[in-house]
Protein backbone atom coordinates (compact mmCIF):
# COMPACT_ATOMS: atom_id res chain seq x y z
CA UNK A 1 0.00 0.00 0.00
CA UNK A 2 3.04 2.29 0.14
CA UNK A 3 6.34 2.54 -1.70
CA UNK A 4 8.02 2.82 1.70
CA UNK A 5 6.31 -0.22 3.22
CA UNK A 6 8.82 -2.65 4.69
CA UNK A 7 6.53 -4.53 7.07
CA UNK A 8 2.87 -5.27 7.60
CA UNK A 9 1.11 -5.43 10.96
CA UNK A 10 -1.87 -7.65 11.71
CA UNK A 11 -4.06 -7.54 14.82
CA UNK A 12 -6.95 -9.68 15.89
CA UNK A 13 -9.13 -11.07 18.65
CA UNK A 14 -8.60 -14.36 20.47
CA UNK A 15 -11.73 -16.47 20.89
CA UNK A 16 -12.47 -18.40 24.08
CA UNK A 17 -14.93 -21.30 23.81
CA UNK A 18 -15.73 -20.04 20.32
CA UNK A 19 -16.73 -16.55 21.54
CA UNK A 20 -14.85 -13.24 21.03
CA UNK A 21 -12.93 -12.01 24.07
CA UNK A 22 -10.94 -8.96 25.18
CA UNK A 23 -7.76 -10.94 24.55
CA UNK A 24 -5.90 -9.95 21.41
CA UNK A 25 -2.81 -10.74 19.36
CA UNK A 26 -0.52 -8.87 17.00
CA UNK A 27 2.14 -9.94 14.55
CA UNK A 28 4.42 -8.25 12.04
CA UNK A 29 5.42 -9.72 8.68
CA UNK A 30 8.60 -8.50 6.98
CA UNK A 31 8.01 -7.73 3.28
CA UNK A 32 11.54 -8.63 2.19
CA UNK A 33 11.13 -12.36 2.91
CA UNK A 34 7.58 -12.66 4.34
CA UNK A 35 8.90 -13.88 7.67
CA UNK A 36 6.96 -13.31 10.90
CA UNK A 37 9.40 -10.97 12.63
CA UNK A 38 7.31 -10.10 15.71
CA UNK A 39 4.45 -11.79 17.52
CA UNK A 40 2.68 -11.16 20.82
CA UNK A 41 -0.60 -12.15 22.42
CA UNK A 42 -2.45 -11.33 25.62
CA UNK A 43 -2.15 -13.87 28.40
CA UNK A 44 -5.28 -15.01 30.19
CA UNK A 45 -3.25 -16.08 33.24
CA UNK A 46 -1.30 -12.83 33.53
CA UNK A 47 -4.15 -10.35 33.08
CA UNK A 48 -7.31 -11.93 34.47
CA UNK A 49 -8.48 -13.48 37.71
CA UNK A 50 -11.13 -16.14 38.18
CA UNK A 51 -12.28 -18.80 35.76
CA UNK A 52 -13.62 -18.51 32.23
CA UNK A 53 -17.43 -18.90 32.30
CA UNK A 54 -18.96 -21.45 29.96
CA UNK A 55 -20.25 -19.96 26.71
CA UNK A 56 -23.93 -20.60 27.51
CA UNK A 57 -26.04 -17.46 27.07
CA UNK A 58 -29.35 -16.96 28.89
CA UNK A 59 -30.46 -13.43 27.96
CA UNK A 60 -32.19 -12.88 24.61
CA UNK A 61 -31.03 -10.19 22.21
CA UNK A 62 -34.52 -8.67 22.12
CA UNK A 63 -34.18 -7.87 25.83
CA UNK A 64 -30.73 -6.36 25.34
CA UNK A 65 -31.52 -3.97 22.46
CA UNK A 66 -33.54 -1.30 24.36
CA UNK A 67 -30.97 -1.24 27.18
CA UNK A 68 -28.04 -0.61 24.83
CA UNK A 69 -29.99 1.82 22.66
CA UNK A 70 -30.65 3.90 25.76
CA UNK A 71 -26.92 4.51 26.18
CA UNK A 72 -26.75 6.46 22.89
CA UNK A 73 -27.51 10.15 22.44
CA UNK A 74 -27.07 12.70 19.65
CA UNK A 75 -26.78 16.48 19.46
CA UNK A 76 -27.78 18.65 16.47
CA UNK A 77 -24.98 20.98 15.34
CA UNK A 78 -23.56 22.68 12.28
CA UNK A 79 -20.61 20.95 10.58
CA UNK A 80 -18.38 22.33 7.82
CA UNK A 81 -17.01 19.59 5.58
CA UNK A 82 -13.53 20.00 4.11
CA UNK A 83 -13.53 22.10 0.95
CA UNK A 84 -17.07 23.42 1.57
CA UNK A 85 -18.16 26.98 2.35
CA UNK A 86 -21.59 26.26 3.82
CA UNK A 87 -22.02 24.48 7.14
CA UNK A 88 -24.80 21.88 7.30
CA UNK A 89 -26.76 20.51 10.24
CA UNK A 90 -25.83 17.07 11.45
CA UNK A 91 -26.79 14.87 14.38
CA UNK A 92 -23.50 14.03 16.11
CA UNK A 93 -22.94 11.30 18.72
CA UNK A 94 -22.25 12.36 22.28
CA UNK A 95 -19.40 10.79 24.20
CA UNK A 96 -20.72 7.96 26.33
CA UNK A 97 -19.43 5.58 28.95
CA UNK A 98 -18.48 2.01 28.14
CA UNK A 99 -21.53 -0.18 28.83
CA UNK A 100 -22.39 -3.84 28.57
CA UNK A 101 -25.41 -5.98 29.48
CA UNK A 102 -24.47 -8.75 31.91
CA UNK A 103 -25.85 -12.02 30.55
CA UNK A 104 -26.44 -13.57 33.97
CA UNK A 105 -28.43 -10.71 35.51
CA UNK A 106 -29.74 -9.12 32.31
CA UNK A 107 -28.79 -5.69 33.71
CA UNK A 108 -26.97 -2.80 32.06
CA UNK A 109 -23.52 -2.26 33.62
CA UNK A 110 -21.49 0.98 33.36
CA UNK A 111 -17.88 -0.21 33.08
CA UNK A 112 -16.52 3.33 33.07
CA UNK A 113 -18.25 4.01 36.37
CA UNK A 114 -16.78 0.84 37.88
CA UNK A 115 -13.27 2.11 37.16
CA UNK A 116 -14.16 5.54 38.56
CA UNK A 117 -15.54 4.04 41.77
CA UNK A 118 -12.31 2.17 42.37
CA UNK A 119 -10.59 5.54 42.32
CA UNK A 120 -13.17 7.35 44.47
CA UNK A 121 -12.68 4.84 47.29
CA UNK A 122 -9.03 5.80 47.46
CA UNK A 123 -7.83 2.54 45.99
CA UNK A 124 -6.16 4.29 43.08
CA UNK A 125 -6.14 7.57 41.23
CA UNK A 126 -9.14 6.48 39.21
CA UNK A 127 -6.91 6.03 36.20
CA UNK A 128 -7.43 2.59 34.67
CA UNK A 129 -3.69 2.20 34.11
CA UNK A 130 -2.97 3.00 37.76
CA UNK A 131 -5.57 0.52 38.94
CA UNK A 132 -4.19 -2.31 36.85
CA UNK A 133 -0.51 -1.59 36.55
CA UNK A 134 0.90 0.67 39.27
CA UNK A 135 2.31 4.18 38.84
CA UNK A 136 3.87 5.19 35.55
CA UNK A 137 7.09 7.13 35.22
CA UNK A 138 6.97 10.89 34.56
CA UNK A 139 8.47 11.61 31.18
CA UNK A 140 9.85 14.93 32.39
CA UNK A 141 10.81 17.87 30.22
CA UNK A 142 12.93 17.65 27.13
CA UNK A 143 16.33 19.20 27.37
CA UNK A 144 16.91 19.25 23.63
CA UNK A 145 18.49 22.39 22.27
CA UNK A 146 16.73 24.68 19.82
CA UNK A 147 17.81 26.47 16.67
CA UNK A 148 18.35 30.19 16.93
CA UNK A 149 15.58 32.38 15.56
CA UNK A 150 17.81 33.47 12.69
CA UNK A 151 18.31 29.82 11.75
CA UNK A 152 14.60 29.09 12.05
CA UNK A 153 13.22 32.03 10.14
CA UNK A 154 15.92 34.14 8.54
CA UNK A 155 16.29 37.85 9.19
CA UNK A 156 13.99 38.82 6.29
CA UNK A 157 10.99 37.12 7.89
CA UNK A 158 11.51 38.97 11.16
CA UNK A 159 11.15 42.33 9.42
CA UNK A 160 8.17 44.25 10.77
CA UNK A 161 7.91 42.20 13.96
CA UNK A 162 7.71 44.00 17.29
CA UNK A 163 10.49 43.78 19.85
CA UNK A 164 10.07 41.48 22.81
CA UNK A 165 9.92 44.53 25.10
CA UNK A 166 6.97 45.98 23.15
CA UNK A 167 5.22 42.62 23.02
CA UNK A 168 5.79 42.15 26.74
CA UNK A 169 4.02 45.47 27.41
CA UNK A 170 1.09 44.40 25.23
CA UNK A 171 0.77 41.11 27.10
CA UNK A 172 0.95 42.78 30.53
CA UNK A 173 -1.73 45.28 29.44
CA UNK A 174 -4.22 42.38 29.39
CA UNK A 175 -5.04 42.50 33.09
CA UNK A 176 -6.83 39.12 33.14
CA UNK A 177 -3.52 37.33 32.37
CA UNK A 178 -2.24 38.24 35.84
CA UNK A 179 1.36 38.80 34.74
CA UNK A 180 2.22 41.43 37.38
CA UNK A 181 3.95 38.87 39.60
CA UNK A 182 5.79 37.16 36.68
CA UNK A 183 9.06 38.06 35.00
CA UNK A 184 9.68 37.62 31.28
CA UNK A 185 12.11 34.74 30.88
CA UNK A 186 12.35 34.40 27.09
CA UNK A 187 10.78 35.27 23.74
CA UNK A 188 10.71 32.84 20.82
CA UNK A 189 9.60 33.79 17.29
CA UNK A 190 8.29 31.19 14.85
CA UNK A 191 6.27 30.86 11.67
CA UNK A 192 2.80 29.29 11.67
CA UNK A 193 0.18 28.56 9.01
CA UNK A 194 -3.13 30.14 10.05
CA UNK A 195 -6.09 29.98 7.65
CA UNK A 196 -3.73 29.26 4.73
CA UNK A 197 -1.65 32.33 5.56
CA UNK A 198 1.87 32.44 6.94
CA UNK A 199 2.02 34.35 10.25
CA UNK A 200 5.02 35.14 12.45
CA UNK A 201 4.11 34.61 16.10
CA UNK A 202 6.05 35.09 19.31
CA UNK A 203 5.83 32.90 22.39
CA UNK A 204 6.61 34.82 25.58
CA UNK A 205 7.64 32.64 28.51
CA UNK A 206 6.92 34.09 31.96
CA UNK A 207 8.01 32.58 35.28
CA UNK A 208 7.82 33.14 39.02
CA UNK A 209 9.03 31.25 42.09
CA UNK A 210 6.54 30.13 44.73
CA UNK A 211 7.73 28.05 47.71
CA UNK A 212 10.86 26.83 45.89
CA UNK A 213 8.88 25.85 42.80
CA UNK A 214 8.68 27.57 39.42
CA UNK A 215 5.34 28.49 37.90
CA UNK A 216 5.30 29.32 34.18
CA UNK A 217 2.89 31.01 31.81
CA UNK A 218 3.31 30.99 28.01
CA UNK A 219 1.63 33.79 26.08
CA UNK A 220 1.50 33.62 22.26
CA UNK A 221 1.00 36.86 20.30
CA UNK A 222 0.97 37.90 16.66
CA UNK A 223 4.53 39.21 16.39
CA UNK A 224 3.55 42.08 14.08
CA UNK A 225 0.32 43.30 15.70
CA UNK A 226 0.62 42.06 19.28
CA UNK A 227 -2.82 40.43 19.13
CA UNK A 228 -3.29 37.68 21.72
CA UNK A 229 -3.49 34.21 20.21
CA UNK A 230 -3.06 31.63 23.00
CA UNK A 231 -2.16 31.11 26.67
CA UNK A 232 -0.81 28.05 28.47
CA UNK A 233 0.33 27.58 32.06
CA UNK A 234 1.99 25.20 34.46
CA UNK A 235 2.32 25.48 38.20
CA UNK A 236 2.82 23.77 41.49
CA UNK A 237 0.62 21.08 42.97
CA UNK A 238 -0.76 21.68 46.46
CA UNK A 239 -3.81 19.62 47.40
CA UNK A 240 -4.31 21.78 50.49
CA UNK A 241 -4.31 25.08 48.63
CA UNK A 242 -7.60 26.93 49.06
CA UNK A 243 -9.56 27.52 45.88
CA UNK A 244 -10.51 31.17 46.30
CA UNK A 245 -12.41 31.67 43.04
CA UNK A 246 -15.92 30.25 42.60
CA UNK A 247 -17.47 29.27 39.27
CA UNK A 248 -19.62 32.41 38.90
CA UNK A 249 -16.63 34.71 39.44
CA UNK A 250 -14.53 32.69 37.02
CA UNK A 251 -17.25 32.84 34.35
CA UNK A 252 -17.56 36.62 34.73
CA UNK A 253 -13.80 36.93 34.19
CA UNK A 254 -13.99 34.76 31.08
CA UNK A 255 -16.82 36.75 29.54
CA UNK A 256 -15.14 40.08 30.24
CA UNK A 257 -11.88 38.73 28.78
CA UNK A 258 -13.50 37.35 25.60
CA UNK A 259 -15.61 40.47 25.11
CA UNK A 260 -12.42 42.56 25.13
CA UNK A 261 -10.33 40.19 23.01
CA UNK A 262 -12.92 39.02 20.47
CA UNK A 263 -15.60 41.72 20.41
CA UNK A 264 -18.14 41.02 17.64
CA UNK A 265 -17.07 37.39 17.31
CA UNK A 266 -17.83 36.73 20.97
CA UNK A 267 -21.27 38.33 20.49
CA UNK A 268 -22.07 35.44 18.12
CA UNK A 269 -21.18 32.81 20.75
CA UNK A 270 -22.84 31.11 23.70
CA UNK A 271 -21.60 28.87 26.49
CA UNK A 272 -20.95 25.46 24.95
CA UNK A 273 -19.72 23.50 27.97
CA UNK A 274 -20.37 24.34 31.61
CA UNK A 275 -17.40 24.62 33.98
CA UNK A 276 -19.25 22.79 36.71
CA UNK A 277 -16.15 21.44 38.38
CA UNK A 278 -12.46 22.18 38.67
CA UNK A 279 -10.26 20.25 36.29
CA UNK A 280 -6.55 19.49 36.34
CA UNK A 281 -4.82 21.64 33.75
CA UNK A 282 -1.07 21.09 33.80
CA UNK A 283 -0.40 20.72 37.54
CA UNK A 284 -3.01 22.88 39.20
CA UNK A 285 -6.78 23.38 39.34
CA UNK A 286 -8.66 25.53 36.89
CA UNK A 287 -12.20 26.34 35.92
CA UNK A 288 -12.63 25.42 32.25
CA UNK A 289 -15.08 27.14 29.90
CA UNK A 290 -15.84 26.97 26.19
CA UNK A 291 -17.92 29.36 24.13
CA UNK A 292 -18.96 28.34 20.61
CA UNK A 293 -20.54 30.19 17.71
CA UNK A 294 -24.31 29.83 17.19
CA UNK A 295 -26.29 30.25 13.98
CA UNK A 296 -30.04 29.77 13.66
CA UNK A 297 -30.01 28.70 17.34
CA UNK A 298 -27.64 25.77 16.66
CA UNK A 299 -24.00 25.52 17.71
CA UNK A 300 -21.12 25.56 15.24
CA UNK A 301 -18.35 24.34 17.61
CA UNK A 302 -15.62 24.55 14.93
CA UNK A 303 -15.66 28.25 15.81
CA UNK A 304 -15.04 28.50 19.53
CA UNK A 305 -12.96 29.97 22.34
CA UNK A 306 -11.69 27.90 25.28
CA UNK A 307 -10.55 29.63 28.46
CA UNK A 308 -9.16 28.31 31.74
CA UNK A 309 -9.27 30.32 34.96
CA UNK A 310 -6.80 29.71 37.80
CA UNK A 311 -9.01 28.69 40.72
CA UNK A 312 -6.57 30.27 43.22
CA UNK A 313 -5.84 33.74 41.84
CA UNK A 314 -8.58 34.11 39.20
CA UNK A 315 -6.24 34.85 36.29
CA UNK A 316 -6.56 33.47 32.74
CA UNK A 317 -4.27 30.44 32.73
CA UNK A 318 -5.32 28.93 29.39
CA UNK A 319 -6.74 30.31 26.15
CA UNK A 320 -7.20 28.93 22.65
CA UNK A 321 -9.30 29.97 19.69
CA UNK A 322 -10.61 28.75 16.35
CA UNK A 323 -12.58 30.78 13.80
CA UNK A 324 -13.66 30.27 10.18
CA UNK A 325 -13.96 33.24 7.85
CA UNK A 326 -16.71 33.56 5.22
CA UNK A 327 -18.74 30.54 6.26
CA UNK A 328 -22.45 30.22 5.44
CA UNK A 329 -25.09 28.21 7.29
CA UNK A 330 -27.70 25.95 5.71
CA UNK A 331 -31.39 26.67 6.40
CA UNK A 332 -32.54 24.49 9.35
CA UNK A 333 -35.98 23.85 7.83
CA UNK A 334 -36.76 20.23 7.05
CA UNK A 335 -34.55 18.45 9.60
CA UNK A 336 -35.62 15.01 10.78
CA UNK A 337 -36.60 14.51 14.41
CA UNK A 338 -34.12 13.54 17.10
CA UNK A 339 -35.95 10.20 17.51
CA UNK A 340 -35.63 9.40 13.79
CA UNK A 341 -31.94 10.29 13.87
CA UNK A 342 -31.29 8.12 16.91
CA UNK A 343 -33.08 5.15 15.31
CA UNK A 344 -30.91 5.53 12.20
CA UNK A 345 -27.77 5.79 14.30
CA UNK A 346 -28.63 2.73 16.41
CA UNK A 347 -29.10 0.66 13.25
CA UNK A 348 -25.47 1.29 12.29
CA UNK A 349 -24.33 -0.74 15.32
CA UNK A 350 -24.16 -4.47 15.79
CA UNK A 351 -25.10 -6.12 19.07
CA UNK A 352 -22.42 -8.67 19.81
CA UNK A 353 -22.17 -11.26 22.54
CA UNK A 354 -19.00 -12.66 24.04
CA UNK A 355 -16.63 -12.32 26.95
CA UNK A 356 -16.27 -8.89 28.58
CA UNK A 357 -13.46 -7.64 30.83
CA UNK A 358 -14.99 -6.43 34.11
CA UNK A 359 -12.85 -4.83 36.87
CA UNK A 360 -12.77 -6.66 40.18
CA UNK A 361 -11.24 -5.31 43.36
CA UNK A 362 -8.42 -7.42 44.77
CA UNK A 363 -8.54 -8.68 48.34
CA UNK A 364 -5.13 -7.36 49.37
CA UNK A 365 -5.29 -9.30 52.65
CA UNK A 366 -5.02 -12.48 50.60
CA UNK A 367 -1.38 -13.63 50.67
CA UNK A 368 -1.65 -14.72 47.03
CA UNK A 369 -2.15 -11.09 46.02
CA UNK A 370 0.65 -9.63 48.17
CA UNK A 371 3.14 -9.37 45.25
CA UNK A 372 0.53 -7.52 43.19
CA UNK A 373 -0.12 -5.12 46.04
CA UNK A 374 3.60 -4.37 46.28
CA UNK A 375 3.64 -3.54 42.56
CA UNK A 376 0.79 -1.06 42.92
CA UNK A 377 -2.08 -3.19 41.61
CA UNK A 378 -5.48 -2.54 43.19
CA UNK A 379 -7.71 -4.56 40.85
CA UNK A 380 -7.64 -7.00 37.99
CA UNK A 381 -10.16 -7.87 35.34
CA UNK A 382 -12.39 -10.89 35.42
CA UNK A 383 -14.21 -12.37 32.43
CA UNK A 384 -18.00 -12.34 32.26
CA UNK A 385 -20.48 -13.19 29.52
CA UNK A 386 -22.17 -10.11 28.16
CA UNK A 387 -23.60 -8.10 25.28
CA UNK A 388 -22.12 -4.91 23.82
CA UNK A 389 -22.66 -2.46 20.99
CA UNK A 390 -20.06 -2.76 18.21
CA UNK A 391 -19.63 0.24 15.94
CA UNK A 392 -19.73 -0.15 12.17
CA UNK A 393 -16.36 -0.72 10.53
CA UNK A 394 -17.34 1.92 7.98
CA UNK A 395 -16.90 4.64 10.59
CA UNK A 396 -20.20 6.48 11.11
CA UNK A 397 -19.57 10.11 12.09
CA UNK A 398 -23.18 11.20 12.44
CA UNK A 399 -26.63 11.41 10.84
CA UNK A 400 -27.47 13.89 8.08
CA UNK A 401 -30.13 16.16 9.56
CA UNK A 402 -32.10 16.52 6.31
CA UNK A 403 -32.03 12.99 4.86
CA UNK A 404 -31.72 11.05 8.12
CA UNK A 405 -29.01 8.87 6.58
CA UNK A 406 -25.69 7.95 8.24
CA UNK A 407 -22.60 9.96 7.32
CA UNK A 408 -19.67 7.63 6.73
CA UNK A 409 -16.06 8.57 7.33
CA UNK A 410 -14.29 8.32 3.99
CA UNK A 411 -10.71 8.66 2.82
CA UNK A 412 -8.95 8.31 -0.47
CA UNK A 413 -8.33 4.63 -1.09
CA UNK A 414 -4.72 3.96 -2.04
CA UNK A 415 -4.47 2.35 -5.45
CA UNK A 416 -7.90 3.65 -6.50
CA UNK A 417 -6.60 6.30 -8.94
CA UNK A 418 -7.72 5.87 -12.54
CA UNK A 419 -7.10 7.97 -15.64
CA UNK A 420 -9.07 8.17 -18.89
CA UNK A 421 -6.38 9.79 -21.08
CA UNK A 422 -3.52 7.25 -21.09
CA UNK A 423 -4.61 4.81 -23.81
CA UNK A 424 -1.89 5.64 -26.37
CA UNK A 425 0.57 7.34 -24.04
CA UNK A 426 4.14 6.26 -23.38
CA UNK A 427 3.49 7.39 -19.79
CA UNK A 428 0.73 4.79 -19.29
CA UNK A 429 2.80 2.14 -17.51
CA UNK A 430 4.59 4.60 -15.23
CA UNK A 431 1.45 6.59 -14.37
CA UNK A 432 -0.60 3.48 -13.60
CA UNK A 433 2.22 1.95 -11.56
CA UNK A 434 2.34 5.09 -9.40
CA UNK A 435 -1.47 5.11 -9.18
CA UNK A 436 -1.31 1.60 -7.73
CA UNK A 437 0.49 3.14 -4.75
CA UNK A 438 -1.99 6.02 -4.46
CA UNK A 439 0.44 8.50 -6.07
CA UNK A 440 -1.03 10.77 -8.73
CA UNK A 441 -3.65 13.40 -9.48
CA UNK A 442 -7.30 13.70 -8.60
CA UNK A 443 -9.91 14.39 -11.25
CA UNK A 444 -9.33 11.35 -13.50
CA UNK A 445 -6.94 13.01 -15.99
CA UNK A 446 -3.15 12.60 -16.04
CA UNK A 447 -2.49 15.02 -18.97
CA UNK A 448 0.65 13.14 -20.15
CA UNK A 449 1.53 15.67 -22.89
CA UNK A 450 1.55 18.63 -20.49
CA UNK A 451 4.96 20.12 -19.64
CA UNK A 452 5.68 19.41 -15.99
CA UNK A 453 5.45 22.44 -13.68
CA UNK A 454 6.56 22.82 -10.11
CA UNK A 455 2.92 22.63 -8.96
CA UNK A 456 2.44 19.38 -10.93
CA UNK A 457 5.39 17.74 -9.17
CA UNK A 458 4.39 19.16 -5.79
CA UNK A 459 0.95 17.58 -6.27
CA UNK A 460 2.57 14.19 -6.99
CA UNK A 461 4.80 14.43 -3.91
CA UNK A 462 1.88 15.55 -1.71
CA UNK A 463 -0.12 12.51 -2.84
CA UNK A 464 2.53 10.25 -1.27
CA UNK A 465 1.33 11.67 2.05
CA UNK A 466 -2.39 11.26 1.27
CA UNK A 467 -3.11 14.77 -0.08
CA UNK A 468 -4.75 14.30 -3.50
CA UNK A 469 -5.48 17.30 -5.75
CA UNK A 470 -6.02 18.09 -9.44
CA UNK A 471 -3.56 20.90 -10.34
CA UNK A 472 -5.85 22.05 -13.17
CA UNK A 473 -9.05 22.22 -11.09
CA UNK A 474 -8.29 23.26 -7.54
CA UNK A 475 -10.47 24.49 -4.70
CA UNK A 476 -9.30 27.42 -2.62
CA UNK A 477 -6.31 26.41 -0.54
CA UNK A 478 -5.55 23.16 -2.40
CA UNK A 479 -2.23 24.38 -3.78
CA UNK A 480 -1.10 25.81 -0.44
CA UNK A 481 -2.05 22.56 1.28
CA UNK A 482 0.06 20.55 -1.16
CA UNK A 483 3.00 22.91 -0.84
CA UNK A 484 2.86 22.72 2.98
CA UNK A 485 3.24 18.94 2.74
CA UNK A 486 6.25 19.30 0.42
CA UNK A 487 7.86 21.92 2.68
CA UNK A 488 7.57 19.47 5.59
CA UNK A 489 9.22 16.76 3.45
CA UNK A 490 12.23 19.02 2.90
CA UNK A 491 11.83 18.92 -0.88
CA UNK A 492 11.34 22.65 -1.29
CA UNK A 493 11.85 25.87 0.64
CA UNK A 494 8.94 28.26 1.06
CA UNK A 495 10.79 31.06 -0.72
CA UNK A 496 11.38 28.81 -3.78
CA UNK A 497 7.69 28.34 -4.51
CA UNK A 498 6.87 29.08 -8.16
CA UNK A 499 3.70 27.26 -9.21
CA UNK A 500 4.07 27.71 -12.97
CA UNK A 501 7.84 27.14 -13.25
CA UNK A 502 8.59 24.52 -15.91
CA UNK A 503 10.91 21.85 -14.52
CA UNK A 504 13.96 20.35 -16.16
CA UNK A 505 15.09 16.79 -15.51
CA UNK A 506 17.66 18.10 -13.00
CA UNK A 507 14.99 20.17 -11.23
CA UNK A 508 12.91 17.02 -10.76
CA UNK A 509 15.88 14.98 -9.56
CA UNK A 510 16.84 17.65 -7.01
CA UNK A 511 13.31 17.82 -5.59
CA UNK A 512 13.04 14.05 -5.32
CA UNK A 513 16.43 13.57 -3.65
CA UNK A 514 15.86 16.47 -1.25
CA UNK A 515 12.53 14.89 -0.30
CA UNK A 516 14.35 11.61 0.36
CA UNK A 517 16.90 13.28 2.62
CA UNK A 518 19.86 12.97 0.21
CA UNK A 519 20.38 16.71 -0.23
CA UNK A 520 23.33 17.12 2.20
CA UNK A 521 25.24 14.31 0.49
CA UNK A 522 24.40 15.53 -3.02
CA UNK A 523 25.73 19.00 -2.25
CA UNK A 524 29.23 17.74 -1.42
CA UNK A 525 31.68 19.05 -4.03
CA UNK A 526 34.55 17.53 -6.07
CA UNK A 527 33.78 13.88 -5.33
CA UNK A 528 31.21 12.90 -7.96
CA UNK A 529 31.21 11.78 -11.57
CA UNK A 530 28.60 10.21 -13.84
CA UNK A 531 28.45 8.13 -17.03
CA UNK A 532 26.22 10.69 -18.74
CA UNK A 533 27.76 11.77 -22.08
CA UNK A 534 26.80 15.39 -21.40
CA UNK A 535 28.22 15.56 -17.85
CA UNK A 536 30.16 18.72 -18.73
CA UNK A 537 26.84 20.55 -19.18
CA UNK A 538 25.64 19.67 -15.65
CA UNK A 539 26.17 22.62 -13.27
CA UNK A 540 28.83 21.78 -10.70
CA UNK A 541 26.49 22.40 -7.76
CA UNK A 542 24.04 19.83 -9.19
CA UNK A 543 26.52 17.14 -10.24
CA UNK A 544 26.09 15.29 -6.95
CA UNK A 545 22.34 15.06 -7.53
CA UNK A 546 22.87 13.62 -11.03
CA UNK A 547 25.45 11.10 -9.79
CA UNK A 548 23.31 9.86 -6.90
CA UNK A 549 20.25 9.66 -9.14
CA UNK A 550 22.18 7.52 -11.63
CA UNK A 551 23.63 5.28 -8.93
CA UNK A 552 20.21 4.71 -7.35
CA UNK A 553 18.60 4.21 -10.79
CA UNK A 554 16.34 7.21 -10.23
CA UNK A 555 17.50 8.52 -13.62
CA UNK A 556 19.16 7.00 -16.67
CA UNK A 557 20.58 8.36 -19.91
CA UNK A 558 18.62 8.48 -23.14
CA UNK A 559 19.52 9.04 -26.78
Amino acid sequence: SSLRESRYYFRGTIKLNGQPSPLGFSLMVRTSDYAVAQFSRDSLEANYIGTVPSATFHTKQSAVEPLLRGTLSLRLEYVLDEGERTAVLRYLPDSIHDFYVDDTSGKLVDLTRLYEELGERGESTGDKNMIFGGPSADAGESGAGELTQAEQLGADKLKGTLSKETLDKKARAISQLGLDSYILASASYREEEISDASVIVVRLTYAKRVDEETMRRWVTLDAKTGALMAVQSSGRWDENEVKKVDEATARNTVEEFLSTQQGERFDLCAAYTAGSSTQENGRYSTWSFRYARKANDYFFPADSFAVGIDAVDGSVSAYSQSWTADVGFDDPKGVVSAEQALNAYFKTFQITKGYVAVPQKLDLSDADYAPLAEMGYRALNSLKLGWKLTASEQGVTGIDAKSGKPILWTHEERGALQYSDLADSSAKNAAETLAGYGIGYGGGLFRPEKTLTQLDLVALLASTQGVLIDPENMDDGDASRAYRVVYSMGALRREDRNDSKQLSRLDVIKLLLDAGGYGPAARLQNIYKTDFSDQEKIPEELLGYAALAQAMKVAQGDS
